[in-house]
């Protein structure tokens, strides 16, 4: 489907439905309000606004989205349904709006534009080996995934950051990464080798005062938190950010008592560590007890010893 100026064209009906590349002038808007399923080949258009919608209970999938110099890709999903993209290419500015009631969106391409703005309350996930190339800013909506973004991002109010959802993954930010006040960083511990969220950060690393840390442990032996643990969460090449997370919120499947220690986080330059620190079982702190009564009992003998030896001599 090819037109000189615009295109128009929204699914409204039940059952599947696929279309070839759409070529456009000036303009074009894409999406679905129906329950059946869309699938978008390539778009091609030459600038202005392309809109792209997901409105209803079928996914919409698209080809790569490609838009002229200056052009706006916006693109909102209030749907039960996902939206899903191979690709998009603008010199100009993307927005996602993805809402919390709605499917998600879903990016298994790059991301190459002159920014990209996040927002909605629902969640944008990047595959992973995507790129995403513009400065980036995140609010009140969830960046997940395991993408790796070359420019800053800046994860506002109500932001949060999710390097996976409900599995170990990995995020990449090449141009800095910025935390900002009610802010929440999402992380995950699915088991006790390597299977843990970690971020890469090259750039500035800014965590603000009033962020929050949320832990979802997933099915670890109650026993595991009997000793000391640490993750180097946050590694790359940067300054000690300023500040840590201010509070830490616990989700999960096996989480440790109070009575069995707590978290902390600390940072140096280059890391930024979850640490958790193991209480002492009450036995193990009886013994430790009577092994300081022995041993003070010890240093009296000896001490009423060498007062002995001095008087002799």
């Amino acid at each position: 489907m090819t037109s000189a100026t615009s295109v128009s064209f929204s699914k409204a009906g039940g059952g599947a439905l696929t279309t070839s590349s759409i070529s456009s002038q000036t303009g074009a808007t894409l999406g679905n309000s129906g329950a059946g399923s869309v699938s978008f080949g390539a778009l091609n258009n030459a600038g202005g606004t392309v809109s792209l919608t997901n409105g209803g209970a079928g996914n919409v999938s698209y080809g790569n989205v490609a838009n002229g110099a200056g052009g706006l890709v916006s693109i909102s999903n209030t749907g039960s349904g996902a939206s899903n993209f191979s690709s998009v290419t603008t010199t100009g500015a993307v927005t996602v709006a993805a809402a919390t009631t709605g499917g998600g969106v879903n990016v298994s391409g790059n991301v190459s534009a002159g920014s990209l703005a996040v927002s909605g309350g629902g969640t944008v996930n990047f595959a992973g080996g995507t790129t995403v190339s513009g400065g980036t800013t995140v609010t009140g909506a969830t960046l997940a995934g395991q993408g790796q973004f070359n420019n800053l991002v800046s994860i506002g109010a109500g932001g949060i950051l999710a390097p996976s959802t409900a599995t170990a993954g990995s995020q990449t930010f090449n141009g800095g990464l910025s935390l900002g006040t009610n802010s929440t960083f999402s992380w995950d511990l699915v088991n006790t080798g390597s299977g843990f969220d970690k971020v890469t950060v090259n750039g500035a690393l800014s965590i603000a005062s009033g962020t929050t840390s949320v832990l979802n442990i997933g099915s670890v032996a109650s026993s595991f938190w009997n000793t000391n643990q640490s993750w180097d969460v946050f590694t790359g090449s940067f300054a000690a950010p300023s500040g840590v997370f201010s509070t830490i919120t616990l989700s999960g499947a096996e989480l440790p008592t109070a009575s069995q220690g707590f978290f902390t986080w600390t940072s140096s330059d280059n890391l930024v560590r979850l640490n958790f620190t193991a209480v002492p079982e009450p036995s193990s702190m009886a013994l430790l007890g009577v092994a300081g009564l022995v041993g003070g009992v010890y240093a009296r003998r000896r001490q009423k010893l060498a007062k002995k030896s001095a008087v002799a001599c």
